[in-house]
């Protein structure tokens, strides 16, 4: 069933298409009976077009006629099909239905909508057939701006055209000129792709859709068609905003992507596909956050600089639907350049989605609507605030570096079944020192309420950070782990929450500052200049401009084994550790009592300055606004690597080319002696101590000893010495492990001092 008004806009663009074909192909007398004809069709098709009413936005495209109509049609046509409709609870919202509370909900379009056959038909769905999901509880704590009870633990498994929200809030970082609001979503495909996982790949296939920019065309009122790049109105979203208020206000933005996935793909991995069908599918890093805002409409702006935490608005957002592109890429000449492009195998989206692909009504739509959006009061600096221009020698950043970490009173290492519970114990010191060197803040993510039911436990860690109230900021991160297999596990880990933390953090915190980290509170920073990190940044970004990225090779300590005691009660020490049968057991140690960890752990199996093997495992301090994407140990996505081609900045030395250099990441190492090393003081549990006897001997086949008996700075460290398990003393006895003498006689010392006031 085509409505007049449908043909009439779908005859105007075969008019259009016609007359297109004339002016590139016809020539002469030809073009003369090609111009007739299309006057010819035009005259025809005016005919049938009516003056089309002003429908208000909340109302729809159709009127209530008309949309009783197609809803009818289309329900009996799902009856048929065998699809249960649910059209007792999917109401379409109106104004005189609004109340100061609104529900966020969520409404799944079945599967069934979507066709794989081209040109891509419009999807037949109605609000009908939308089954809807309410979370009364969700809410948003407008005090620090974080989501309560958001249901992204209970994400709804039938719609995976939905993103996958961890975070989301209002940045007026640069003025009300641009004010968004952001989303942190994950990538709900990446959970499982191993072996034998096919079809969970398949179905969650749309989460990779939702990467691929869209050009859509908006076509009179509120109705918007696939275009092309050439023709759209908007060149590069996914998704409709739509936001509303408690006055029956609403107005729609498209969102907007902070760079193209598919040209960073494009760019980096040249004829790799953004994703494969078969498993394991996590090694692109790239693409396991899914970072998208939606501009704030004018209308909207200066009623939400309020000075309460009433919410008064809310958003809807609604998924533009079509397939995940594969090998093909929707690029054009302004991304890639000229030469490029007639070597790209490009998306065809007359091909694809023909010339009147119109999208459905956001009513009857799948999507996830009155999501709650805490007012703003630009007048008042926020975390996420900087400097209206990032230039102005006067009005500067507020921090020079913020550390960021995600943490939990109990957690569970990578494929562990023993949970690891040092944390708050840990946590006081870790904060104690990095402000000891020079860190200007640090952002808690507590992800306690996972791991511990106990809530005197989950409280320890809140506890810790209120004796920091200006140093330290703490945040609730309620979010479960979706995979925590190890990475050569046939399905490895997606570790969703803490990549979701990092790039969390990143979009709050990074504007406020020149430098940033995210790492564990096991890791620490360690300046190894006569100063702090203040003093080697600053002087870094007045010396090297150039430099954005300070990387750290990072290996394990081993715990000394001279600083341990024996666990008090033996009964405590948990799981009996794997051995040869008769190999002996030792009692279990533990770090004495009032010994810092950075001390215990100060003996590193790799003597400074770290073999290059050790890359792999780095962390980095990096400037956010340079990179824009960071996931646990790399830059994924600078500041460079995203510009297009029309943007590059020529110069003799750096044409634009499709190859990524070196110069477009802007890191380099620190030097480990003379400028910052990463102590890694990763816990080694009761039980792993329990077979030293056996194990804490020379030769290869004795590499498990858990303890650490360290070397005196005359043994000389060799790599290949070192994999061979061959160090020992001037006494001949065995050892493992250097102590970093600049660590154990400056920073264990300061620690000691403002711990125990010793």
């Amino acid at each position: 069933m085509v409505l007049p008004a449908q043909k009439a806009r779908q005859g105007l663009l075969r008019r259009t298409a016609c007359l297109r074909f004339c002016l590139r192909r016809c020539t002469g007398g030809v073009f003369l009976v090609c111009f007739l004809a299309w006057m010819n069709l035009n005259v025809t098709l005016i005919h049938y077009q009516k003056p089309e009413e002003h429908v208000p936005a909340d109302k729809g495209h159709f009127d209530n006629g008309r949309r009783e109509s197609k809803r009818n049609m289309i329900v009996h046509k799902m009856e048929v099909q065998g699809v249960t409709t649910n059209s007792a609870q999917a109401k379409v919202e109106h104004p005189s239905n609004l109340s100061n509370k609104k529900v966020l909900t969520f409404y799944l379009e079945p599967p069934s909508t979507m066709s794989d056959t081209k040109p891509l038909p419009m999807r037949q769905t109605s609000a009908d057939i939308l089954q809807k999901i309410e979370f009364p509880q969700a809410r948003v704590n407008c005090t620090n701006g974080f989501l309560i009870q958001f249901p992204t633990d209970e994400f709804p498994e039938s719609d995976p055209f939905l993103p996958w929200i961890h975070d989301y809030f209002v940045d007026t970082s640069v003025g009300n000129k641009s004010w968004s609001v952001k989303f942190v979503a994950q990538n709900r495909r990446r959970c499982d792709t191993g072996q034998g996982k096919e079809s969970e790949m398949k179905f969650w296939e749309p989460q990779m859709a939702l990467f691929q920019p869209l050009p859509i065309q908006i076509v009179g009122n509120n109705e918007y068609r696939l275009s092309s790049l050439e023709e759209a109105t908007v060149r590069e979203t996914r998704f409709i905003c739509r936001f509303h208020d408690d006055k029956g206000n609403s107005e729609v933005s498209f969102s907007e992507y902070p760079f193209n996935y598919e040209y960073i793909n494009w760019r980096k991995h040249r004829e790799q596909s953004m994703f494969s069908f078969e498993g394991p599918d996590v090694g692109l890093f790239e693409f396991s956050q899914l970072l998208f805002s939606c501009p704030v409409p004018v209308a909207f702006r200066n009623s939400m600089k309020v000075h309460n935490y009433r919410i008064h608005f809310w958003m809807d957002l609604i998924p533009i639907r079509t397939l995940a592109r594969h090998g093909e890429r929707l690029l054009g000449e302004l991304h890639v350049g000229h030469d490029e492009f007639q070597n790209l195998k490009p998306f065809d989206t007359l091909k694809a989605f023909g010339d009147s692909h119109f999208l459905p009504d956001p009513a009857d739509s799948g999507r996830i609507a009155n999501l709650p959006i805490c007012p703003s009061d630009a007048s008042i600096p926020s975390s996420h605030e900087i400097a209206r221009n990032e230039h102005d020698k006067i009005v500067g950043k507020k921090h020079t570096l913020v550390l960021c970490t995600w943490t939990a009173a109990s957690y569970h290492r990578r494929g562990d079944r023993i949970a690891v519970t040092d944390a708050p114990t840990r946590l006081r010191e870790w904060i104690m020192f990095h402000k000891l060197a020079g860190v200007d803040h640090i952002v808690i993510y507590d992800n306690s309420q996972i791991s511990v039911e106990d809530d005197e436990v989950h409280a320890s860690l809140k506890q810790i950070t209120s004796s920091f109230p200006d140093f330290v900021t703490y945040n609730p991160w309620p979010f479960k782990v979706c995979n925590n297999n190890r990475p050569n596990n046939k399905n490895p880990g997606e570790r969703s929450s803490q990549y979701a933390a990092e790039s969390s953090c990143r979009e709050r915190y990074g504007p406020s500052t020149h430098w940033m980290a995210f790492i564990d509170t096991d890791e620490y920073l360690v300046p190894m200049i006569n100063g702090t990190w203040k003093d080697l940044l600053t002087n870094i970004m007045q010396s090297s401009p150039q430099t954005k990225v300070l990387k750290m090779k990072s290996s394990r300590g081993r715990p000394r084994e001279d600083l341990m005691e024996e666990l008090a009660d033996q009964n405590d020490c948990g799981i009996e550790p794997q051995r040869k049968r008769k190999d002996p057991l030792d009692p279990c140690l533990v770090p004495r009592r009032n010994e810092t960890f950075l001390r215990v752990y100060n003996c590193d199996y790799i003597k400074p300055p770290r073999p290059d093997r050790f890359a792999r495992a780095m962390k980095q301090i990096y400037q956010p606004s340079f990179v824009l994407s960071h996931f646990v140990h790399y830059s994924t996505i600078t500041k460079d690597i995203a510009r297009y081609h029309k943007d590059w900045v020529y110069g003799s030395d750096r044409p634009f080319s499709r190859r990524v250099h070196d110069y477009e990441w802007g890191d380099r190492f620190l030097d480990e002696l003379n400028e910052g090393v990463l102590v890694h003081t990763k816990s080694v549990l009761p039980y792993e101590t329990m077979t030293r006897s056996a194990n804490c001997r020379g030769g290869k086949q004795h590499r498990g000893c858990a303890v650490g008996r360290a070397c005196p700075e005359s043994t000389i460290f060799n790599d290949t010495i070192h994999q061979e398990n061959l160090f020992v003393d001037e006494s001949g006895n065995f050892c493992n492990c250097w102590i970093n003498q600049k660590v154990e006689s400056i920073w264990v010392k300061r620690l000691e001092e403002a711990l125990f006031g010793t």
